[in-house]
């Protein structure tokens, strides 16, 4: 069997393995929505945090603090949308229940990613 009839092959199975997934996200995706319909929207609360507050964080500590010097050096802390998207999680995985989740929690995570990140250097 040739290279490219291989290559075809294991894209073959590929796409039917994605095509499965697809189908299983699909199923599970109905079937929230259909409890979700179900349940009085009176009976939940709930608050909303986005990557775009973990940014405007960043933006408002370099307002504040970029200009500091720190080993020669102008402090400027720098997120992808991706580094905002890992900080959101931590913070969805990690918070205190009895805290919440407020801008002082997000501060913090914020400040541990950063500290993570120069350990890492």
């Amino acid at each position: 069997m040739d290279s490219a009839k291989k290559t075809l092959i294991w894209l073959k199975t590929y796409i039917e393995d994605i095509e499965y997934e697809l189908e299983q996200t699909k199923e599970r995706i109905a079937e929230l929505e259909s409890k979700l319909a179900k349940q009085d929207s009176k009976d939940y609360i709930g608050h909303l945090w986005h990557i775009d507050d973990i940014t405007q964080q960043i933006d408002e500590w370099n307002d504040d603090y970029a200009g500091e010097i720190a080993d020669g050096e102008k402090k400027k802390r720098v997120l992808s949308k991706e580094d905002a998207r890992e900080i959101l999680q931590a913070i969805d995985y990690g918070h205190d229940a009895t805290i919440g989740i407020n801008w002082e929690v997000i501060d913090v995570y914020i400040d541990n990613f950063f500290d993570e990140q120069e350990v890492k250097k």
